[in-house]
């Protein structure tokens, strides 16, 4: 784990801190508000290094994406938990009941699992045929120490063979080394950290993303994002 004034990545912070006890969040054409902070920092891992930052930022928004893979922690559970949940979403999809990001409803497309690690097919429903869906959709879930955590890839279906092959490695690659994380936890060795969760493999065109605020905020107190590039 790398400290974040050591970064090698591109790291964007938003941050405005008028003493080292306060916090300001200006907007427009709001007045400058004021909170103040204690002195205790908590660490946070993001992505792949370590912040401290002040003990009332609380995250509200978090992504964290390898490539088109998506990885989240969905909460404890036991074996039959994890199966019941894959099927519950499964039915639900093959009803018509679940969208995806854009608004368009998912169709099930197979339950095939993934290098031995159970999982979902989807693909978008497009009621116009020139607008066709070209991008398959792989859910791939996994128990962890008693965490539900689930990988999402998106493959394009009219890429060359080779490429489809490559996206669904990484896919099997990071489902492979998904492992649950406590708040207070710091991973070691090559592992990049999201909200409860971290996964565990070298670094491979990842991009994260921390939205903090504060309890006497209403807007964001925080935002950071982090740009890696895998090697080559």
């Amino acid at each position: 784990m790398t400290r974040a004034s050591a970064m090698a990545g591109l790291l964007t912070v938003a941050l405005v801190l008028a003493t080292p006890l306060a916090l300001r969040a200006e907007t427009a054409p709001s007045p400058t508000k004021e909170t103040t902070m204690t002195q205790t920092p908590r660490h946070w891992c993001i992505g792949r290094f370590a912040l401290d930052l002040p003990a009332e930022f609380t995250p509200v928004e978090v992504g964290h994406r390898f490539g088109t893979t998506q990885v989240e922690r969905l909460g404890p559970g036991s074996d039959q938990d994890l199966r019941r949940l894959i099927d519950t979403r499964g039915d639900a999809v093959g009803r018509g009941l679940v969208q995806d990001d854009a608004g368009l409803t998912l169709r099930l497309v197979s339950r095939d699992p993934l290098e031995g690690m159970p999982g979902l097919v989807l693909a978008e429903i497009v009621d116009d045929p020139a607008f066709a869906t070209e991008t398959t959709r792989r859910e791939v879930y996994a128990l962890r120490r008693g965490q539900m955590l689930r990988a999402t890839g998106d493959i394009v279906v009219n890429e060359a063979g080779d490429l489809r092959a490559e996206t669904t490695a990484t896919l099997a690659r990071v489902a492979a080394g998904m492992q649950p994380l406590d708040d207070t936890e710091m991973p070691g060795g090559a592992a990049s950290c999201i909200l409860g969760a971290q996964v565990v493999a070298p670094v491979d065109a990842e991009t994260v993303s921390f939205a903090f605020k504060t309890a006497a905020e209403d807007n964001m107190a925080l935002d950071i994002t982090i740009v890696q590039r895998g090697e080559g």
